[in-house]
């Protein structure tokens, strides 16, 4: 399997197909933003990021993850937006989909460290907290529960580990 990163100039020629699992995931949030607030953001990629993964075999596109970076006066934290599935025959098996999700985490996870992120967090619905309770960072950091809002707050990066 493969996480790429989209740039803007990727995000606007296939905006028809990304559009789709954005709005997919957004059908669960609280209507704090809509697909084109997303898109204006994705157009800053300081700001907000579009990764996809790839299925290693046939390399067809299995999960879309839009992240933002969260600039507190304390730290900065990569705040995944929204993830969602763009293949549902694949994550009908949760426990293969669950390898695409922890790939494309291991990446994001990755991404965040080198713009000094300290953590990264998600706001979603309580099934988050069963799949990310199982889910461990490259260096063994694990998701907690911080009120609503699942966090894994990032070791310092470990040469060993890379």
């Amino acid at each position: 399997m493969k996480v790429v990163r989209l740039l803007p100039q990727d995000i606007l020629k296939h905006w028809h197909i990304i559009r789709v699992p954005i709005e997919k995931g957004l059908e669960h949030s609280v209507g704090e933003s809509t697909s084109f607030d997303i898109f204006n953001w994705l157009m800053n990629p300081a700001y907000a990021q579009c990764w996809l993964v790839l299925d290693g075999e046939k390399d067809l596109p299995v999960n879309l993850t839009i992240t933002k970076v969260n600039k507190y006066s304390q730290h900065s934290s990569l705040h995944i937006l929204t993830s969602a599935s763009m293949n549902d025959a694949i994550t009908k098996d949760f426990n293969s989909y669950g390898k695409y999700i922890e790939s494309a985490h291991h990446v994001i996870e990755d991404f965040a460290r080198s713009i000094g992120a300290t953590r990264v967090e998600l706001y979603g619905r309580q099934g988050w907290e069963r799949v990310l309770k199982k889910l461990k960072g490259k260096q063994g950091e694990a998701y907690t529960k911080s009120y609503t809002v699942m966090s894994m707050f990032l070791k310092e990066n470990n040469n060993d580990a890379i």
